[in-house]
């Protein structure tokens, strides 16, 4: 596995800044009125800000189109179970960005807490190279944990699966040349179209206000 130094820096936020907030709260503790007063409050922090990793692996050296990726997510509770999300993501092994959106049921009746399902939908846009471009899109379902740490942070891991549309195009410089006067253009060279289905995991930090 191959470690770069973003991705530990990524890893890194993703878990450090949730136990900071925790530890914060903790040293708080001995003002009981106002921590009780914040807790009351709770069930109105109706959104989310979310963020993490997720991919087909958390391995680094995969395919180009496989890689995980950072994803962030506005996320809106529409009933005490039921919210949406959606929001953008960017690749952390090539130039890859995206846009999802779904949605997640918890049973525990309460939103970003316990056992929950979802359901997503994303796009990808990707370069492989200079002369090779491509899209993916995919839709898949997970089932996953979601876990306090303090009154506003949540960490959750969720696994699933999805199924995925892969399109490259390939391209090359021909440069034709007419009474002394050259032109440069981008001829398709190559089509390539790939449809899989494969195991995805994720894991994200979760932020209500």
């Amino acid at each position: 596995m191959i470690f770069h130094t973003r991705r530990l820096v990524i890893l890194t936020v993703l878990f450090v800044i949730p136990g900071q907030a925790f530890a914060q709260e903790n040293d708080t503790s001995g003002q009981s009125l106002l921590i009780e007063d914040t807790r009351q409050d709770t069930a109105s922090w109706g959104t989310a800000l979310h963020f993490g990793l997720h991919g087909h692996s958390f391995e680094m050296d995969e395919g180009p189109t496989r890689t995980p990726v950072f994803m962030v997510n506005m996320e809106q509770q529409l009933q005490p179970a039921l919210t949406v999300f959606g929001g953008t993501h960017l690749g952390l092994d090539i130039n890859a960005v995206g846009l999802q959106l779904g949605s997640r049921i918890y049973f525990s009746q309460q939103s970003f807490l316990g056992v929950f399902v979802s359901a997503q939908a994303s796009h990808t846009l990707f370069d492989l190279d200079e002369n090779t471009e491509g899209t993916r899109t995919s839709l898949s379902g997970l089932v996953g944990y979601a876990h306090p740490f303090g009154d506003r942070w949540h960490l959750s891991v969720s696994a699933g699966a999805q199924t995925t549309h892969t399109r490259t195009e390939t391209t090359r410089e021909v440069t034709r040349c007419f009474l002394m006067i050259c032109e440069t253009t981008d001829v398709l060279e190559k089509v390539e179209e790939q449809e899989a289905v494969e195991p995805l995991v994720q894991m994200a930090a979760t932020f209500r206000f």
